[in-house]
């Protein structure tokens, strides 16, 4: 059976439901970044420091982005503030987006998304067990900013 996915979108927003986890502030982006195979880039995090005097955490968080294009090409989408959809009092989610209203076509078989959200499961497990996070695997939807 086919079902029509009823978000509400505009041009300058897309809905979306995520299957991961929500991060506060308190997240090791450095331990994240290694622990999902991004190589970080030690020259620049030496220059940062030398010559604009920011804190090793601070040139970590400036690859940020690149980071978020690294994990788009393994299907992992990280939202790192409001306007990726983040829930309000958390900073980071990290996850496989199931659905989202700026892809392709809005429709899709409820049996493929479980299956889907099952097997992207048994992955996040790992990654859980990685980084120690205690935290449970949730369902998450939103709008975010295209």
């Amino acid at each position: 059976m086919k079902c029509r996915i009823g978000f509400v979108s505009n041009s300058s927003s897309s809905s979306f439901l995520l299957v991961g986890y929500l991060f506060d502030e308190d997240l090791d982006l450095e331990n994240l970044m290694k622990t999902l195979g991004y190589e970080i880039d030690e020259e620049y995090v030496k220059k940062c420091i030398q010559e604009y005097g920011n804190t090793r955490e601070d040139a970590i968080r400036d690859q940020l982005y690149e980071f978020r294009d690294f994990l788009n090409e393994q299907d992992l989408y990280l939202g790192i503030d409001y306007e990726d959809g983040v829930p309000e009092g958390y900073t980071y989610m990290l996850g496989k987006l199931l659905l989202d209203t700026n892809n392709d076509i809005n429709y899709a078989s409820s049996s493929s998304i479980i299956l889907e959200a099952n097997d992207f499961i048994k992955d996040l497990q790992g990654i859980k067990d990685k980084l120690n996070i205690n935290d449970d695997i949730k369902f998450i939807s939103g709008e975010r900013c295209c």
